[in-house]
């Protein structure tokens, strides 16, 4: 099948109308982040069951037209792993790309691996063994030669296959409904966004910080994000999450403060130690009432260690009988938070409950039990 290399106006808005004629469009897109904040989009490629296309943003395309694509509710937009792909859309148009299929999670619901990669999931699939010799090109560079275009189409060639065999496994299984629910949190514009005030909850280490120190991390995060966006910058470039953690923690409200801190290099220093002074003095002046609450809530009710083995096993013969990863139900904290009494668990909600929420509830009541059957745990 011919590669179309889309470098036009005409190209893209005939390529697009073609597509939005289709049940789906197989997508993956190419791009650089390293020293932004935003990803800068170099390639998208597409197929339909017709055509395969690699369109090229650097050619100062109109893009619109993808754009309309990428939203038209009636052609599923088929990726893998998605989640980046999804957010350069959202960032340009503020909408996240509708409907979606997404065969990592697919996959992951028919128990043929957790977050498996693309590579080996087509091989698991198809049989077909992906050459990973262009993984580290330089996207943005032109021209791409013809075995670089071709690799990188073949993110969308392949996927097209993947694809119908995975939804037909889930029809045939009835789980298509699971996967909707899986992947709901995609369609989410707060998956692909973050609020300026709940930017400290992803700096890592903000989980051991407590009382005032979190409403410090708030406003050194809060500034990070909003300068960091509007330098269009990495976050760490800005400001690291080992100084926002420092500062949130010793909370110097003098200059000279500021230079006890390793993890504060001196460019950082000289060029932001009055604001982030001045942003320390906010954290530690914010009303007890307005400060944010600890990410670790602290030690949970007390459970029996005993009963947390029983669960596992109850979740483990629930998976087994679904031919899934008993992680993809629930996790061993969250055996221990409903060993406790919390009942606030995906493990209780949607599918989960169905396959095996339900089950673990009914033992934690007494309403069901393990037994051995032929060597094997059953469910009474």
């Amino acid at each position: 099948m011919t590669i179309e290399w889309i470098d036009s106006n005409e190209a893209l808005v005939e390529l697009c109308a073609h597509l939005r004629q289709q049940p789906f469009v197989a997508l993956d897109t190419e791009f650089h982040r390293e020293r932004t904040y935003y990803a800068h989009l170099a390639l998208v490629q597409l197929a339909s069951t017709e055509r395969v296309a690699c369109v090229d943003p650097l050619a100062s395309l109109d893009l619109g037209p993808l754009d309309a694509l990428m939203h038209d509710s009636g052609v599923l937009k088929v990726v893998h792993a998605g989640q980046q792909d999804l957010e350069i859309f959202f960032d340009r148009t503020k909408q996240v790309p509708a409907p979606i299929f997404d065969t990592q999670i697919a996959a992951s619901l028919l128990g043929l691996g957790d977050q498996l990669g693309y590579a080996a999931l087509v091989a698991e699939v198809t049989g077909t063994r992906l050459e990973k010799l262009h993984g580290r090109t330089d996207w943005m560079r032109r021209p791409l030669d013809n075995a670089v275009v071709e690799y990188a189409a073949g993110d969308v060639i392949h996927l097209r296959e993947v694809y119908a065999r995975l939804d037909a496994e889930l029809l045939r299984l009835g789980r298509r409904d699971w996967l909707d629910e899986e992947q709901a949190y995609l369609l989410e514009e707060s998956t692909h966004t973050i609020a300026i005030e709940d930017a400290w909850t992803r700096v890592k280490g903000a989980g051991r910080l407590k009382g005032d120190e979190c409403a410090v991390a708030q406003q050194l995060a809060g500034w990070r994000e909003k300068s960091a966006r509007e330098m269009d910058r990495p976050r760490r470039r800005v400001l690291s999450d080992e100084a926002i953690v420092d500062l949130a923690r010793q909370r110097p409200t003098k200059a000279q403060g500021l230079e006890r801190l390793r993890s504060l290099d001196d460019g950082t220093r000289r060029k932001h130690g009055s604001v982030l002074i001045d942003l320390v003095r906010a954290g530690v002046e914010t009303e007890e009432a307005d400060r944010p609450s600890p990410l670790d809530r602290g030690p949970r009710a007390p459970f029996d260690s005993a009963v947390v083995n029983a669960l596992a096993a109850v979740l483990q013969v629930c998976a087994s009988a679904a031919n899934i990863n008993a992680r993809m139900l629930c996790n061993k904290p969250d055996l221990e938070r409903l060993a406790s009494g919390d009942e606030d668990l995906s493990v209780l909600r949607g599918w989960r409950a169905r396959l095996a929420g339900d089950a673990l509830q009914g033992f934690l009541a007494g309403g069901a039990r393990l037994e051995v059957e032929d060597r094997k745990l059953v469910i009474r």
